[in-house]
């Protein structure tokens, strides 16, 4: 039998994207996309979830197409391939891309929430796609 002495994790972290069309990545245009009523009990909730989503410190901005190749060059999955294709032409047409990434080894319960749930939600202007947790 094998035993581990030390420190082991068992931590989870989660990517996402926050597309936008036309002017900035703003907690409020988040939480607008989550429509979440006011009166709602979890709206409080909603609202940690629109700032973790929009100020997180490792966020990316990808608004050109050559901050894209380079941030994903390294794939070659045709998945990705395809997905690359799709972000090229969101931000050839107008739209910017924001890449970043949470882990539940923080302290808020939004950031540990969007760890482990995968979601997609889309407006006019925005779109969010969380992977889940792994």
């Amino acid at each position: 039998m094998k035993q581990r002495n030390g420190f082991v994790s068992n931590s989870s972290s989660s990517s996402f994207m926050v597309i936008t069309k036309g002017g900035e990545l703003t907690q409020d245009r988040v939480l607008a996309a989550l429509a979440v009523d006011k009166g709602s009990p979890l709206y409080q909730f909603a609202v940690e979830v629109a700032g973790s989503l929009s100020y997180v410190p490792h966020l990316e901005k990808l608004d050109t197409i050559q901050k894209l190749r380079e941030k994903w060059e390294w794939f070659d999955d045709e998945e990705f391939a395809q997905r690359c294709e799709d972000e090229i032409r969101w931000i050839s047409n107008g739209w910017t891309i924001y890449s970043g990434s949470t882990s539940d080894e923080c302290a808020s319960p939004a950031q540990m929430w969007l760890c482990y749930t995968e979601f997609e939600t889309e407006t006019d202007d925005l779109i969010i796609e969380s992977e889940g947790g792994y």
